[in-house]
């Protein structure tokens, strides 16, 4: 087969050829970095998430088949699925948020808002450890880099407003 563009040639394609990515006419603009350090540091919540629940669970294994406290094993491996369900959830708003979704930055502001008053009710209550002052800098963090200027324009761009006819993100 060949194609009247490249008489003789057959339409074939170059594996090294590197095509430039052009986005479509009218096309917002990608993310800025805010928003983009916002879903990395989103992503690092979620990992050091997903490490903490693999440490409950394991301890959960070992102490529930050590004792033959079966009820409680059952109990703590809830919480774990549990525990990956708002995680796998947590890192799809982050992918949201990465496309410009006003819904699921406003839930990632409350979910951070919470984290952020629990974080420091903590360290105030009972003794500030690393633990809580690095979650209420990732949370803080979050909440500034979601709400800077730069941010709050991008979102305006790629967002239509809510209202009749509208798309609903």
């Amino acid at each position: 087969m060949t194609l009247p563009a490249y008489s003789g040639r057959h339409a074939t394609f170059d594996a090294t050829t590197v095509l430039p990515v052009v986005p479509p006419a009218g096309a917002p603009p990608g993310p800025p970095a805010t928003v983009t350090t916002a879903v990395v540091v989103l992503a690092v919540q979620g990992g050091f998430g997903v490490l903490g629940l693999g440490f409950f669970g394991l301890m959960a294994v070992a102490f529930g088949l050590g004792t033959g406290d079966y009820p409680g094993l059952v109990a703590c491996l809830l919480l774990v699925g549990a525990g990956l369900a708002f995680l796998t959830g947590w890192f799809l708003l982050a992918l949201r948020i990465r496309t410009g979704s006003r819904g699921a930055r406003v839930v990632v502001a409350l979910v951070s808002a919470i984290g952020l008053a629990g974080a420091a009710t903590s360290a105030a209550l009972v003794w500030p450890s690393l633990i809580t002052i690095g979650s209420a800098a990732l949370q803080a963090s979050v909440l500034v880099l979601l709400f800077v200027p730069s941010s709050n324009a991008w979102f305006r761009a790629v967002s239509p407003a809510p209202g009749p006819g509208s798309p609903r993100r």
